[in-house]
């Protein structure tokens, strides 16, 4: 990821050895290798400096377009970036973020199949997901260079799913009626 002075950002792994990888034994996809064009992956960000993952899903109104790995998914010489470009993703554009100041970004990956075009239907369908964690870059001006950034390779299983704040309330709401009634008892 290269940021721009002018408050873009360029989104590829193209050239980059940090292939996102799915663990061995995952059940909704290929058991293990390099994510292939049935997989997209997506940039989400949003401006500050965000260290708390429930205030960046709140604050991450902003996001890119949708890019798909290239290649097949799988493992052995016939795959990979080197092979078939498996791994790779490269959105052939800057995206425009904003001024120049802090932002706070994040990769988020998916099984597609041809079927989930976003993340939150591939994870409602139980398939693979998986996402990156938080990097804050500070966008400036020229003539200082822009910054190029990796986020650390993650993995898209079927075991990635967080569930959002809401759903640890409600079980939690659940779990208080269910003691209360069962001392009424």
């Amino acid at each position: 990821m290269t940021m721009y002075g002018q408050g873009r950002v360029f989104f590829s792994n193209v050239g980059d050895n940090n292939a996102v990888t799915i663990r061995a034994g995952s059940a909704q996809g290929p058991v293990d290798g390099y994510l292939g064009a049935d997989y997209s992956i997506q940039l989400l960000f949003a401006p500050g400096t965000i260290t708390n993952l429930v205030d960046f899903t709140a604050a991450a109104t902003k996001t890119t377009a949708i890019a798909t790995f290239y290649g097949a998914t799988g493992t052995g010489p016939t795959h990979g970036p080197a092979a078939d470009g498996a791994g790779l993703y490269d959105f052939g554009v800057t995206v425009p973020i904003g001024p120049v100041g802090t932002y706070t970004f994040q990769a988020i990956a998916w099984y597609n199949g041809g079927t989930y075009a976003t993340f939150d239907a591939a994870a409602a369908a139980g398939k693979n997901v998986g996402s990156s964690g938080l990097i804050s870059v500070a966008i400036t001006a020229s003539p200082t260079p822009a910054p190029t950034l990796s986020f650390a390779p993650f993995s898209v299983n079927s075991g990635a799913i967080i569930p959002e704040p809401s759903t640890f309330a409600l079980a939690g709401l659940g779990l208080a009626s269910l003691v209360i009634f069962r001392r009424r008892k």
